[in-house]
């Protein structure tokens, strides 16, 4: 995925991975206030990134 380096989404606990039956492998928002399911790539602000392991219902600072 280009930009995936780059992205919050790699390391986001709210991070969803879907792979469609022709091996296309999407990355899916699972933060309900987000109003993109499957955001363009890279993403570099987010308001509800919460770092994997984290809680994450509760945004990262840094990125508000």
């Amino acid at each position: 995925m280009p930009g995936a380096d780059r992205s919050l989404c790699k390391d986001c606990a709210h991070l969803g991975v879907v792979t469609n039956a022709r091996g296309s492998t999407f990355w899916r928002c699972k933060w309900p206030a987000n109003p993109m399911k499957y955001p363009p790539q890279p993403v570099l602000r987010c308001a509800g990134h919460a770092p994997a392991g984290g809680d994450p219902g509760l945004p990262d600072e840094e990125s508000r």
